[in-house]
């Protein structure tokens, strides 16, 4: 399977959670840093772990479009057998991208990006978590800067909560009494530029060419450029 979304909208976690439910092993390339040595040398493992345990092995391949037409042809032999089951992420239509061979042998899942309202869960959610978020450095932040943040991370998580991270930090470094208190100026420092998702020649760029994105409008204000 293919999923085509924007960055941060949850494909490496969908494959994660995949793998998990279906008891499989998990390797994750990226196209941009692995070359073809690598992804044969994976196969092969694949292909030994196959016949030793019978347990199938989930490839999630980063960037897959990365990889030219004919290279992602190295994949072929190994779906057509069973030794894989490919999972790939593209922020690129696959249409374009990737070549008929291998795209005639996947189905494409189209993901969305986020709403602020899902982003602002994920962040009160990464504010309260004492095992894998922040709580442990006791954050206080306001609503009203949470739903800032949220808005100008566009739908991408990974933004949101990089920038979260980097807000509450800032924010304990100045603390005198243990409690990291994020103002909108630790946000703002975060997000020093408005996040916008754009490609030149892809879909995105006929969105943004269409709308507004200056600081005033991705923060629900009045419109500076009006």
């Amino acid at each position: 399977m293919i999923f085509w979304g924007p960055p941060g909208s949850g494909k490496t976690t969908l494959a994660k959670v995949i793998c998990k439910h279906t008891q499989s092993k998990f390797k994750q390339l990226s196209a941009v840093t692995s070359g073809l040595a690598h992804v044969r040398e994976v196969l092969q493992e694949a292909k030994q772990q196959r016949r030793l345990t019978g347990q199938a092995c989930v490839l999630f391949v980063d960037e897959v479009h990365r990889f030219n037409k004919l290279q992602q042809d190295v994949f072929l032999p190994a779906i057509e057998d069973g030794t894989i089951v490919l999972i790939g992420a593209t922020t690129e239509n696959p249409s374009f991208e990737l070549n008929a061979a291998l795209l005639s042998r996947c189905r494409v899942f189209v993901l969305q990006k986020l709403d602020s309202s899902d982003i602002e869960i994920l962040i009160r959610r990464a504010l309260s978590d004492t095992e894998n978020g922040l709580q442990s450095q006791h954050p206080e932040i306001d609503d009203d800067s949470i739903r800032a943040l949220a808005i100008a991370a566009d739908g991408d998580a990974r933004t949101a909560l990089n920038a979260l991270e980097m807000a509450v930090n800032a924010a304990a470094a100045e603390a005198i009494d243990g409690v990291a208190r994020v103002s909108a100026v630790h946000v703002r420092n975060a997000l020093d530029r408005s996040h916008v998702l754009y490609d030149k020649t892809g879909d995105q760029h006929y969105d943004v060419i269409s709308a507004c994105t200056c600081h005033s409008c991705v923060n629900d204000t009045d419109c500076v450029s009006a």
